[in-house]
């Protein structure tokens, strides 16, 4: 990493801010801005993270134990369960990325050895296409559009740290050295910090600074971003404030839970929060179609449920109850993706 000299402690004593979790209902407890019309272009070109169908809200894949997947399509707190397919126990779930362009969510998977393939998803009728195999030595770690044609493509590391990209057209990659990552640095997620509709990496070091890659196709420009320490997880990144940039939500273990509305590396603390430790963060996405990113939360009973305007004055919609056996997001990447463009 380079340029690593920008310090800045955004972690305090949060205010006493707790909204509760009541019976079996839902618990749910600037940074520079651009100009107000280009806010309203972002929006309207943005494309919510897991959107199957048409609407303008994300949908929630689930995979069940038996390896059966289904998607929950969200329309408020209105929510249809339709199933899409299984899958064998070798096949690992790696996430969701629009491959073709088609602002539809897609499923990337790998099997056991190590084959890449792709689920190309019109709602939820499945079309599956081989990718390519992979050499065991790297590992598929994020997925982002790198070079903002519209695309997701893969992020991929060794474990000597240095980075590739497959660049996709569809189920064709095109692949690209990307750098390499010093030793005591972690990916911890992809998200668009800049606005320019490309997505960046962002690391944190094992004393806790972060640091952005601003990304243009599989070139980089380091640059540090303040520091989060080791108690504090990044939980999902999204656009939180509608000004076309990704922000980091944290939490940490007390259930203290914050944003940061990011700027480039500058970052504007947002405190949210409290959300109690037996609540998980499965997924950042835009559930109730206002163009603005949420979170959802699951408790440890199966309640599910949505923060929203998380960027202002958080609230709740409740969105029903997932039996134990189905897992939300099942990814086995790094951390969140890239939301919206």
């Amino acid at each position: 990493m380079t340029k690593m000299s920008h310090h800045v402690h955004l972690f305090g004593v949060s205010r006493a801010l707790t909204v509760s979790v009541l019976a079996s209902t839902l618990a749910l407890a600037s940074c520079g801005n651009r100009d107000q019309e280009n806010q309203e272009q972002a929006a309207s070109q943005r494309v919510p993270f897991a959107a199957f169908n048409d609407d303008a809200t994300s949908d929630v894949l689930m995979r069940h134990t038996s390896g059966a997947l289904a998607v929950w399509l969200i329309n408020g707190d209105a929510t249809t369960r339709q199933g899409i397919g299984e899958l064998d126990a070798s096949v690992n779930v790696l996430g969701l990325g629009d491959f073709d362009g088609d602002r539809h969510a897609d499923v990337l998977m790998q099997n056991a050895d190590g084959n890449v393939g792709i689920w190309f998803m019109s709602g939820v009728t499945a079309r599956g296409e081989a990718v390519a195999p992979l050499d065991s030595q790297w590992s598929i770690v994020e997925i982002g559009d790198f070079d903002g044609d519209g695309k997701s493509d893969l992020l991929m590391q060794d474990a000597g740290g240095h980075l590739n990209i497959w660049f996709m057209n569809g189920a064709v990659p095109r692949s690209e050295s990307a750098g390499t990552v010093d030793a005591g640095w972690t990916i911890e997620g992809v998200g668009d910090f800049d606005g320019d509709r490309k997505s960046d990496i962002i690391m944190r070091n094992d004393a806790g600074a972060l640091g952005v890659w601003f990304m243009n196709g599989a070139a980089s420009r380091g640059e540090g971003a303040g520091e989060a320490p080791r108690a504090w997880t990044l939980e999902g990144i999204g656009d939180f404030n509608g000004d076309g940039r990704s922000d980091l939500l944290w939490r940490n273990a007390s259930g203290a839970t914050n944003l940061w509305l990011m700027n480039g590396v500058n970052p504007t603390l947002t405190e949210v929060g409290n959300i109690s430790g037996d609540w998980t963060i499965p997924q950042v996405g835009d559930f109730d179609g206002d163009g603005l990113d949420d979170f959802l939360v699951r408790h440890s009973n199966g309640s599910l449920g949505a923060w929203v305007t998380v960027g202002s004055s958080p609230s709740g919609i409740p969105l029903g109850d997932v039996d134990s056996e189905w897992v939300i997001n099942p990814r086995a990447t790094a951390s969140e993706r890239l939301r919206g463009r």
